[in-house]
C-alpha cells in the first residue's frame, strides 16, 4: 500500500526522521530593539528576550516563544507594546530589524514553491516598502544582490522534486542574510523573511505580518509556479492587487517623477521566479512521498489491540495517518522492541 503525504511536517518526519513537534501557528516574529540605558530583561508570557551582539548598546531581541496566527499575535504584540512604552526603545535605528518566520509545517511543498516564486516576483516591492535603508542592506540582501540565496532555494525545490528529502537542508551561513532565508526549513519548518526595517510600533509590525499573510494565502491557491508566471504574463502589474488585495496600492513604487515603476521592478526578478517554476515538469506530483506500508506479523496483535482501543477498528483498516498514530503509541510502550519503524517500515 502506498500513501501520498501532503504536508511538509509529515514528509520531514517520515523521510528525514525529523523529531520535533508540529507547530501550528502561522508566524514567528523577532523584533530587535535598542535603548539608551540598560534594563533587566522582563519575564513575558509570549516573548523570549535575548541579547543580540549585532545590536548597539543595550540591544535586546524579542522572539515569540512559538508561532502564532494573527488573532493570537495581536495579544502578543500588545504585550510587547507595554515593554515599548516602559523601556522607550530607540526609533528608526538602522541596526535593528523585524524578522518574520512563516511556518510551512502545515502546508504542502507545492504551496512552499508557490510562496518562493511569488516572493521572488514581488521582492523588490517588498524591500522598498520595508524602508529606504533596507535596499541592498547587508543583513537582508535581495536575490538580485545575492543570487546564492536563489541557488539554495532552487536546490531545496530540486531535491523535493527528486524525492531527495534527506538532502534538501542548506547551511545557515550560505543564506542567513538574504531578504528571504530558507535555512530554517529543515529544523524549524519555516522560511524567514528578513527585509523589514527596525520597528517597534505594533500597528506597523502587524500590518507587515498581514502583508506576508497575503503572500501565503495566494500561495495556497490551486496553482503551481508556472501558473504564477502565466498570471504575470496575462495580468502584468495588476497581479499586485491580486496578491496583496487591499495593501496593493501601498506596495506600488513610483520614481522621483511620480511614474509607477512597479512592473519594471517585478520584471527585474522574473528570471529568478522562472528558475523556480522550471524545477518540476509535473507539479501535480511535486512533494509527494510514497511509503510502503508494511509491518511484521509478530507485532500485529499488539497493533490491532491499540487500534481497537483508539479507533474501534482493526489496524489493517486504518488510513495512513491513523497507522502512524498507532505505531507511535506502540513505540512509546515498546521502545526496546523491534518490528515497526515509523520512518522506514510504516
Amino acid at each position: 500500500m502506498t500513501q501520498a503525504l501532503t504536508e511538509v511536517y509529515d514528509i520531514l518526519k517520515s523521510a528525514t526522521k525529523f523529531s520535533k513537534d508540529r507547530l501550528r501557528g502561522e508566524f514567528g516574529v523577532e523584533i530587535e530593539t535598542e535603548t539608551d540605558k540598560a534594563y533587566d530583561y522582563p519575564s513575558l508570557k509570549f516573548w523570549k528576550t535575548e541579547k543580540d551582539n549585532s545590536l548597539r548598546d543595550w540591544g535586546v531581541e524579542y522572539v515569540l516563544k512559538q508561532p502564532m496566527d494573527l488573532p493570537e499575535l495581536e495579544k502578543a504584540l500588545h504585550e510587547f507594546d507595554l515593554c515599548e512604552k516602559k523601556y522607550k526603545f530607540r526609533k528608526g535605528s538602522v541596526s535593528t530589524s523585524v524578522h518574520v518566520h512563516c511556518n510551512f509545517f502545515n502546508d504542502t511543498f507545492r504551496t512552499l514553491a508557490n510562496f518562493v516564486t511569488i516572493y521572488a516576483l514581488m521582492e523588490n516591492l517588498l524591500i522598498r516598502y520595508s524602508g529606504p535603508d533596507r535596499l541592498s542592506n547587508l543583513f537582508c540582501l535581495p536575490i538580485c544582490d545575492a543570487e546564492g540565496v536563489k541557488d539554495n532555494i532552487q536546490k531545496i525545490l530540486t531535491d523535493v522534486n527528486r524525492g531527495r528529502y534527506d538532502r534538501m537542508g542548506v547551511s545557515a551561513d550560505r543564506c542567513k542574510y538574504g531578504g528571504i532565508n530558507p535555512a530554517p526549513l529543515t529544523n524549524l519548518g519555516t522560511i524567514e523573511i528578513r527585509t523589514f526595517r527596525g520597528e517597534t510600533d505594533i500597528k506597523v509590525i502587524q500590518k507587515w505580518v498581514e502583508i506576508i499573510q497575503k503572500l501565503k494565502d495566494f500561495s495556497r491557491r490551486n496553482i503551481s509556479p508556472p501558473d504564477i508566471l502565466e498570471l504575470w504574463r496575462t495580468n502584468k502589474d495588476s497581479l499586485i492587487e491580486v496578491v496583496f488585495q487591499e495593501y496593493g496600492a501601498e506596495l506600488r513604487v513610483k520614481d522621483q517623477k511620480g511614474k509607477d515603476i512597479s512592473s519594471d521592478l517585478i520584471r527585474q526578478n522574473l528570471k529568478y521566479a522562472a528558475d523556480f517554476a522550471c524545477v518540476s515538469k509535473d507539479w501535480s506530483k511535486f512533494g509527494i512521498l510514497k511509503i510502503k506500508m508494511v509491518y511484521k506479523e509478530k507485532v500485529k496483535p499488539e497493533l490491532d489491540a491499540i487500534s481497537q482501543e483508539m479507533f474501534r477498528v482493526p489496524f489493517d483498516t486504518l488510513g495512513y495517518h491513523e497507522r502512524l498514530v498507532v505505531a507511535e503509541r506502540y513505540h512509546r510502550h515498546n521502545s526496546t522492541v523491534k518490528g515497526v519503524d515509523l520512518d522506514e517500515d510504516i
